[in-house]
């Protein structure tokens, strides 16, 4: 698993 798609996960429930 990459960091990105972790920041992308954690982007998208931030954004939320």
């Amino acid at each position: 698993m990459s960091p990105i798609t972790l920041q992308s996960y954690i982007g998208h429930f931030n954004c939320l």
